[in-house]
């Protein structure tokens, strides 16, 4: 605790609020908050400090999240399936267009554009199912630097064609250049994704009360820099109306909901006022004369513009796959992509060996 309270040496004036991890004697590690207060000791500036234990509420708050994940992603999950399903269509019918002409021996026609087809679509559901995947589970507050523009696309991607079979209409805005922050991608996205959903539900709500269906249903997002570049802002803007000023004070407090019985629990902005205080950042909001405009400032990180681009990393490990006369030993429950896997690998030079499961790999 003494190395951690040095902190506060530097400033004698103001209050300050710190959160830190403690280990105890009896090796319990225990998360608590340091409030500390400017006093005077004995005709001295001192400080003084009250520690507060605060592992309970930070579990609890870490459920709370969870939980408004899990949420979203249900309110999100007929934009999911339209995800999957679109894909799946299109390499079912590239690969029936395949057998034709395999089966009628046309070899005037190269089947391989419908191989690359159907590699491609399957790669686009991959990537549903593996984000979808990552988004879901519960992850350690760890922070990370990344690019917030990838979180507004990602975002967008997971709900463009359910909005747009919709009638709503949303348009990105970012700048060519990276915008780095510390937090966390999924909790960005989680937060943007709350806040089209909201969006999305004030521009229904808002044709269905005045019966326009004509009224223009669009959501403008964006990725601005601020304040002499050290501060990134996204914004997410609408065209439902606004929210009502009686409303606008305590649209962040818990459990309070403007929604119908049954549709909404009130906690989907606290939470995200909380992800995005924990990433030093803040969330407000704002009416115009169209619609309501949430704004999520964010510290820019001081590396911004001058990180290498994580693809390329992945991008020479792809090119690097050789086999040449080297072993490798695939593991899968499933005998189709065993086999597949199998022959895949031989065919890079692999020389190659197969287990079904765990025990047997180890076998092997």
């Amino acid at each position: 605790i003494a190395t951690q309270i040095t902190t506060f040496a530097g400033d004698t004036t103001s209050v300050l609020r710190r959160d830190f991890k403690f280990r105890l004697a009896n090796g319990n590690q225990v998360e608590a908050a340091i409030i500390s207060c400017p006093i005077e000791f004995d005709g001295q500036p001192a400080r003084q400090l009250l520690i507060h234990d605060v592992t309970e509420r930070k579990r609890m708050e870490a459920q709370l999240v969870q939980n408004a994940k899990l949420a979203t992603v249900g309110e999100l999950s007929a934009g999911i399936l339209h995800e999957l399903a679109q894909p799946l269509n299109i390499a079912r019918m590239a690969a029936q267009g395949a057998l034709r002409r395999l089966r009628r021996g046309d070899v005037q026609k190269d089947p391989s554009e419908h191989f690359e087809l159907i590699e491609s679509q399957m790669a686009r559901m991959a990537d549903v199912i593996n984000h979808m995947r990552v988004f879901s589970r519960t992850e350690e507050p760890i922070d990370e630097v990344f690019d917030a523009r990838n979180a507004v696309r990602s975002a967008v991607q997971l709900v463009k064609q359910s909005f747009a079979a919709e009638g709503i209409d949303i348009h990105i805005a970012l700048p060519t250049r990276r915008i780095l922050v510390n937090g966390r991608t999924i909790a960005l996205e989680q937060v943007i994704l709350n806040l089209l959903s909201n969006a999305r539900d004030a521009i229904n709500g808002m044709a269905e009360k005045r019966g326009d269906a004509k009224r223009t249903k669009r959501i403008d997002i964006g990725v601005r820099l601020g304040k002499a570049a050290r501060e990134a802002t996204v914004t997410v803007s609408d065209t439902g109306g606004g929210i009502p000023k009686h409303v606008l004070p305590r649209i962040f407090d818990p459990f309070f909901t403007t929604k119908p019985v049954g549709r909404g629990t009130g906690l989907g902005l606290p939470v995200c006022q909380s992800i995005i205080q924990a990433m030093s950042g803040d969330l407000v909001v704002e009416n115009t004369d169209l619609g309501a405009v949430f704004s999520i400032r964010l510290p820019i990180h001081a590396s911004s513009g001058t990180t290498a681009d994580a693809g390329l990393a992945t991008a020479e490990i792809g090119t690097a796959l050789t086999g040449a006369g080297s072993t490798i030993l695939v593991v899968d429950d499933e005998p189709e992509a065993l086999q597949l896997m199998a022959d895949f690998f031989e065919e890079l030079g692999f020389d190659v060996r197969t287990a079904s499961n765990g025990e047997e790999a180890l076998r092997r």
